[in-house]
Parts: C-alpha cells; sequence; structure tokens
C-alpha cells in the first residue's frame, strides 16, 4: 500500500479554562507522520469532532498530497467543501503532513516567503478573566512591552 496513506484522523479537546476549549485534530499516517491542525469553538466542539468522523472515512487510505487543497472530497454520496471548521483543521493537518513528507516547510509549499517579518497579533481577551477594564490595560500594556503592535 501507499506508505503515507492516511491511517486515522484524531480529534482532542482540552479545557482551556475560564470558558475555553481547544480542539486539536491529529492526521496520521501509515508512514508515522502526524500533521496537526486547530478547529476550536469555545466549548462547541462536540459538533466538530462529529462532523471530523463523518468526514474521516473520505481521507482515509488516501495520500495527504492528493487531498491538500482539493475543492471537495466524495463522502457518502455528497461532495464535502471547505467551509467549516473541521475541514479547515483537516486541510491545516494536510499541509503540515505534505512538509513532513517532502521535507520542507509549509511556507515553501505555499510559494515562499512574502515577508522578511510578520506583525503579530496579541490575543489580550483570553488573559483578561475578570474583564476588567484595569486588567485589560495592564495586559495591553504588558503584550506592547513583549513588542506585539497589535
Amino acid at each position: 500500500g501507499e506508505p503515507h496513506a492516511i491511517r486515522e484522523i484524531r480529534a482532542s479537546a482540552i479545557d482551556g479554562g475560564g470558558g475555553r476549549s481547544w480542539l486539536f485534530v491529529e492526521v496520521t499516517t501509515a508512514s508515522g507522520f502526524v500533521g496537526a491542525g486547530e478547529a476550536s469553538q469555545n466549548r462547541l466542539d462536540e459538533g466538530t469532532i462529529a462532523q471530523l468522523g463523518r468526514l474521516a472515512p473520505a481521507y482515509l487510505g488516501r495520500h495527504p498530497l492528493d487531498l491538500v487543497e482539493a475543492r471537495g472530497v466524495r463522502c457518502a454520496g455528497s461532495t464535502l467543501t471547505a467551509s467549516s471548521r473541521g475541514d479547515g483543521a483537516l486541510e491545516q493537518a494536510l499541509w503540515d503532513l505534505g512538509g513532513q513528507i517532502l521535507g520542507a516547510p509549509v511556507y515553501r509549499l505555499l510559494g515562499g516567503p512574502v515577508h522578511e517579518r510578520l506583525r503579530l497579533y496579541a490575543n489580550i481577551e483570553v488573559a483578561t478573566a475578570t474583564k476588567e477594564p484595569e486588567e485589560y490595560a495592564a495586559n495591553a500594556a504588558r503584550a506592547v512591552a513583549e513588542g506585539f503592535t497589535a
């Protein structure tokens, strides 16, 4: 069989505390590569996990590079499009696998570097437990001190 065929798709929800959860998807190939994707829905992960279960049969046994950026994947007689969180997480994992299989960073697969530097965004919402203005201000000041500009 194909050494890089997809063998397993697994979703894991992790409690982030404070009403936040993180949903990660791992796609494992027969050769042992594991690609990762993220599809967090903030405690609404059950629907995405169920959707991933419905999508998995269309991906199993196929080569990740045959599926990257596919317009649609045939599953149970219908065409699935990349319009949902589960599909997005799977696509991220497929790109990750493609980079591993080819021995190249994903940015190379996407056409190479287009910027010398990237502006990073600090999400202070997650770090602000009390949601009080003073705490937001302190977290924003800390982010600026750490070098964030957005």
